[in-house]
């Protein structure tokens, strides 16, 4: 088993041009909330993971609650590629701040 610790990217695009979908977007974004997902910013969402089998089980469970219509995308860095983002503009919310600093979240 391989210990480094990664971060899984879901980065996605929904319709929200009726009730339904507005209902889809909203229970797909807290479900992944529910699975440890932060916001980094509007629909790219965030997930420390402790080792590639954790990050197999997350992309299992983000595909298990994406819905079928729009745009779902999962991207995996490792925790030192996510180190060297670069952020020009705007500040780190304090999620991600606490997500930074402790590589972990839990609320």
């Amino acid at each position: 088993m391989n210990y480094k610790i990664m971060k899984l990217f879901c980065m996605f695009d929904l319709p929200m041009n009726n009730k339904k979908e507005q209902r889809a977007y909203r229970k797909f974004r807290k479900q992944i909330m529910n699975q440890g997902f932060i916001m980094m910013q509007y629909s790219i969402y965030v997930k420390t993971c402790n080792n590639r089998d954790a990050v197999e089980n997350a992309k299992r469970k983000v595909k298990a609650v994406s819905p079928k219509d729009g745009n779902v995308r999962l991207m995996e860095v490792t925790e030192n590629q996510y180190m060297n983002i670069e952020l020009i503009a705007g500040t780190e919310s304090v999620r991600e701040k606490m997500a930074n600093k402790n590589g972990l979240i839990v609320l």
